[in-house]
């Protein structure tokens, strides 16, 4: 007879757990590329590992047209780097390297290592059947003192959002399946 292990059940549970909830994380840079997208458009994409899960988020750097993303480059550069430690003027290693399917990437090992505060916000999108919850990195924060790169403190920000899909209503000139009943829009 085979038992059941509630211990192992719990820690594999834990594998691969991402974020769920809004709020202030503290965690580690796991993962940092520029990512470039056939429309032209780049972004960074940060993989961050903290205490209460994993999370990925993209930052856009880059626009369709090829110029900078104001928003995005400020936003990596005077919250993310700022935050992070790493000093003004600092050269910052871009590293070409191939992903698993053949893609060329580029990587950017000076991030990779750093611990960083994230206020998160979650929304969910998609449909009742198939509900995505996203994770979206609002703000950066330097841990040890709260501060953010703009030389606020976190708390100065308007907390986090989770934003959830709304409830789904009956289609139009049908009545909303009611229980035990059978939900066919082809009842008389």
């Amino acid at each position: 007879m085979t038992g059941f292990n509630t211990g192992a059940a719990a820690d594999l549970q834990e594998l691969g757990s991402y974020i769920k909830s809004p709020g202030d994380y503290t965690g580690t840079v796991t993962g940092a590329q520029i990512r470039t997208f056939p429309s032209g458009s780049k972004c960074l994409q940060l993989e961050i590992d903290t205490n209460a899960g994993s999370m990925r988020d993209m930052i856009w750097i880059g626009k369709k047209d090829g110029t900078p993303s104001p928003y995005g480059m400020s936003m990596v550069q005077s919250g993310f780097m700022r935050c992070a430690g790493i000093p003004e003027g600092t050269n910052i290693t871009f590293t070409q390297v191939t992903d698993k399917e053949g893609n060329p990437m580029t990587v950017v090992p000076d991030f990779i290592g750093k611990t960083i505060g994230v206020r998160v916000s979650i929304e969910e999108s998609g449909t009742p059947q198939k509900t995505y919850i996203n994770t979206k990195i609002d703000h950066f924060f330097n841990p040890a003192t709260n501060m953010t790169g703009s030389g606020k403190l976190i708390t100065e920000y308007p907390a986090p959002t989770e934003t959830k899909l709304a409830p789904v209503a009956a289609p139009a000139g049908m009545a909303a399946p009611q229980v035990g009943a059978a939900a066919s829009p082809f009842r008389a």
